[in-house]
């Protein structure tokens, strides 16, 4: 059976759109007070879901072979970090892994002091609605970039660009969670420096263990069917994106 323009449009709007791999958040354990751990997840580039691999063996049964799950398996994962002149990006991941190894007494610290859970959340695109007509955009365009760049965010009101964010009104749109059980970095790989970078963010990548990961899929609630309507409404008046 051919599948019309119309049926994937229709599959995209009851799946709330596209998935988009921009949209996450990390949210790393409180293990050194002198760290932020939002701006550390504001400073994360990528990180990757995990993923399980189930693990086979080979079973004789009379005279076929079958494969037989007896277990399963979790690769590590990495995480990016663009590095600030406030080094606290490396310090935060070198104060976790002297809790688990003491480089000045030589000793392993116990599993429990270390072992933390990371979760890793995949977002929902939020809301955006043009509040003023094109002609006053029009008219707004004569002013200078330089000063119309400047202007502020009153609240969910962005004045620089015409918008009203309505995900500043709710907390993230969390579509997909998951949860990296009693992990622990393994490894910082070396940060490289040379003359060739005057234009370059230094970057630091960290790999992560862990014992297990659990997921969840939160389901589109009311306020999504709200805001999605609002946004077909606007979109006829010719006052949406």
């Amino acid at each position: 059976m051919p599948y019309s323009v119309e049926d994937i449009k229709s599959a995209v709007s009851d799946g709330k759109g596209f998935a988009r791999g921009n949209l996450f958040k990390v949210r790393l354990p409180s293990i050194d007070p002198r760290a932020n751990v939002k701006n550390l997840n504001l400073l994360c580039k990528n990180v990757q879901l995990p993923a399980r691999q189930l693990n086979v063996t080979a079973r004789q049964i009379g005279m076929t072979t079958a494969n037989i799950v007896n277990g399963f398996s979790s690769q590590d994962i990495s995480m990016t970090f663009r590095m600030l002149n406030n080094p606290y990006v490396k310090d935060y991941f070198d104060f976790w892994q002297s809790k688990i190894v003491d480089h000045n007494k030589y000793e392993v610290g116990y599993y429990r002091d270390y072992a933390q859970d990371i979760t890793i959340s995949l977002l929902k695109k939020s809301f955006g609605f043009s509040f003023l007509n094109q002609q006053i955009f029009e008219v707004k365009s004569s002013i200078p970039s330089n000063i119309r760049n400047r202007l502020p965010s009153l609240g969910p009101l962005n004045l620089a660009t015409g918008e009203l964010d309505f995900n500043k009104l709710t907390e993230d749109a969390v579509v997909y969670e998951c949860t990296l059980i009693d992990a622990f970095p393994t490894s910082v790989t070396a940060i490289e420096l040379s003359d060739d970078a005057a234009d370059q963010v230094l970057e630091m990548t960290v790999s992560f263990t862990y014992k297990d990961w659990k997921a969840k899929s939160s389901a589109p609630d009311g306020v999504d069917s709200i805001l999605g309507f609002a946004a077909g409404v606007l979109d006829k008046f010719g006052l949406g994106n």
